[in-house]
């Protein structure tokens, strides 16, 4: 069952302020438009956004930076509703500053909503967007695009027709790209890695033999040099082992040596201190001791004298008092008082008695202080003489070794020979175990780089193998390969209805769908993989796949109506766009049967004008549903079946009706 919108609601979208509703037949439309204050004004009034409002509908697609752009000025918010022929609604509302809201009512169903709905409109009427806009919906001037436009444009186009078509090819095509940039790294990571281990290879050979000379048997060079090394390293352990026998037994001589190097200077540091030790000792008189004796003899005499007057004066100053006659015994007077007198010390006795004590006192602390520096100075000597006789006995033990170390302190600072030796066999070693293990590594590289080397030719050997098949896969998947021979093939179809179309018309004009090769120069892009080349024609390969440049081989898409006069061009256009649309209808199994055509007559002269209305009127009809075509010139609107008319004043544009 075709589909197609039989009533169109607007509420405040784009310039149709308020709500406008419309009721459709299936039919063939001229939309046109006309200004309240000026009827010869049609421009910039709606026709256009009249067409939009479908598009938008359906898809939600809009001309606005911004989905709140599409409300009418000063309105909060917009709508626009279809209703299909079988019943379906389709609203689709947008307030300002809030989100998109999509309904879509299939008859005695629930309402769908959002994305759901989205996805149910695509699938009951059998498009998405793409195709729709590929199928159904004309822009200015894009209807005959496909005759005016250029080549490369043209190609476009189809590509953009085609394009479910295209895809799975394209796929394959990116996918087999893919591969081929995946195989040709595998190859240089392979090549590279042969190209270093011929390097390493070269330089090892130059390391071994001083020079390249590729007929050398490394490994058989290698095992004979590590023979040799090993033997040399042997030798050289021997030789090590009897020079430490020798160093060791150096080192023991020289260990004594610097034993009696030690015990001379010793005795010489003895000698130095004996003779400080003797210039002390002749320092003190060797009558010290008895100086001392007599001192001390001085000192005992003293100290009795002085005890001798101590007692005397204790004994004096027992008598000295004065008796009173009275008797401390029975305190009567005693009778011998005169006596008692008698026997009482005087006071110039006990005096000089005193005087005797104190000057017996003051000899006694000299005379000892005498003894007792003269006992010390004698202890001095005597040590010191002690002292002298130990020096001269160790002297005379040391003397010998002293003696025959004289001169020989040079000798013992001189460097070990033989521990000399030891080093430089131990570097040598050292050495040689480097260069055995080296020559080890060297010999075990060798033989695995021979291997790896083998490997890399079998493997990149059948990299090459894999890539070109994959270049065949690419150059078949390409362009101008399998998608190209669906493009002739689908536009052989399409030129054959356009031609079909056109003789049913009554038009005297038939299409020629051509496929030219141009070769000028070396190629543009890469036949390969798509890739541009750089301008520059020293590039001989192509950057992404290696593929090699060749001549400028480039498929070019001619359409040549038989005539070319007046509105040939335009004529053939449209007829090529309406075969195209049924050929992608049948093809996507659409169910969709209304076509939207935006001034399709805008660059022809009215004789022409006249005509490709009539015609064109005539195809769309025969192939669509319902169509609609915006104009504004008289003699495409006669020609139209039907007309659907937009006013427009100062408050807005408003969909006045439709004439039949």
């Amino acid at each position: 069952m075709d589909l197609y919108p039989v009533e169109l609601k607007l509420k405040n979208l784009y310039c149709f302020k308020g709500e406008q509703s419309v009721a459709l037949e299936p039919t063939v439309y001229a939309v046109i438009a006309q200004a309240d204050d000026n009827p010869e004004r049609s421009n910039w009034l709606g026709k256009s956004t009249f067409l939009l409002s479908f598009a938008y509908a359906l898809f939600g697609w809009h001309t606005k930076r911004t989905d709140n752009e599409i409300i009418t000025t000063g309105q909060d918010e917009c709508s626009v509703a279809l209703r299909l022929n079988d019943g379906t609604i389709i609203e689709r509302s947008k307030a300002n500053g809030k989100s998109e809201q999509l309904k879509f009512v299939a008859p005695g169903k629930k309402p769908i909503t959002q994305a759901q709905a989205q996805k149910a409109i695509e699938q009951h009427i059998g498009l998405n967007k793409d195709n729709f806009f590929a199928m159904h919906f004309f822009e200015q001037k894009r209807i005959g695009a496909l005759v005016t436009a250029k080549g490369a444009e043209r190609v476009n186009i189809i590509e953009g027709w085609l394009a479910e078509e295209l895809d799975p090819i394209m796929r394959l095509n990116d996918a087999a790209v893919r591969a081929h940039k995946k195989a040709s790294l595998e190859l240089a990571d392979l090549e590279r890695e042969r190209a270093e281990l011929k390097e390493d290879w070269r330089k090892l050979v130059i390391d071994l033999i001083g020079t390249e000379d590729a007929t050398v048997d490394v490994k058989a060079t290698i095992e004979d040099m590590l023979e040799k090394a090993k033997a040399e390293h042997e030798a050289k352990k021997q030789e090590l082992v009897a020079a430490r026998k020798v160093a060791t037994e150096e080192e023991i001589q020289k260990r004594l040596l610097a034993e009696k190097l030690e015990k001379a200077a010793e005795y010489d540091a003895i000698v130095a201190s004996g003779l400080e030790v003797r210039k002390a000792f002749d320092l003190i008189p060797a009558t010290a001791q008895k100086e001392y004796e007599d001192a001390q003899a001085s000192a005992t005499s003293a100290k009795t004298a002085l005890e001798k007057c101590g007692e005397k004066l204790k004994i004096l100053q027992h008598g000295f008092y004065v008796f009173d006659g009275q008797c401390p015994i029975t305190c009567t007077a005693c009778p011998s008082k005169s006596w008692v007198d008698s026997r009482a010390t005087s006071k110039e006795v006990l005096d000089a008695a005193k005087q005797e004590l104190e000057k017996a006192r003051t000899s006694h602390v000299e005379l000892t202080r005498t003894a007792t520096a003269k006992r010390d100075t004698a202890r001095e000597r005597a040590a010191l003489e002690t002292k002298l006789t130990a020096l001269r006995a160790k002297a005379e033990q040391l003397a010998d070794v002293a003696e025959e170390m004289e001169g020989k302190e040079e000798e013992a600072k001189k460097p070990s020979k033989a521990n000399e030796h030891v080093a430089a066999l131990e570097t040598a070693l050292e050495r040689l175990a480097d260069k055995v293990r080296q020559l080890t590594e060297d010999k075990a590289w060798a033989t695995k780089a021979i291997g790896r080397v083998w490997e890399l030719e079998t493997h990149i050997h059948h990299a090459k193998e894999k890539r070109a098949l994959i270049v065949e896969a690419v150059q078949l998947t390409g362009r101008t390969g399998a998608q190209q021979a669906i493009q002739e093939i689908v536009m052989t179809k399409i030129e054959a209805k356009a031609n079909e179309l056109l003789t049913n018309a009554g038009i005297p004009l038939q299409i020629d769908v051509k496929w030219e090769q141009e070769t000028s120069g070396l190629a543009k892009v890469c036949p390969t993989c798509g890739t541009a080349f750089p301008t520059s024609q020293r590039a001989k390969a192509c950057e992404s796949c290696g593929a090699i440049r060749g001549p400028n081989i480039q498929s070019k898409l001619l359409i040549e109506p038989t005539n070319r006069s007046g509105a040939a061009e335009d004529l053939a256009g449209v007829a090529l766009g309406v075969a195209a649309s049924r050929w992608l209808r049948a093809q996507r199994g659409s169910k969709w049967s209304a076509v939207f055509i935006d001034e399709p007559f805008g660059a022809l002269d009215p004789h022409n004008r006249t005509a490709l209305s009539s015609h064109i009127a005539s195809m769309l009809r025969n192939e669509f549903r319902m169509a609609f075509v915006v104009a504004h010139e008289r003699s495409v609107l006669m020609a139209m079946p039907a007309q659907l008319k937009i006013g427009a004043g100062p408050s807005g544009s408003r969909i006045e009706g439709t004439v039949t």
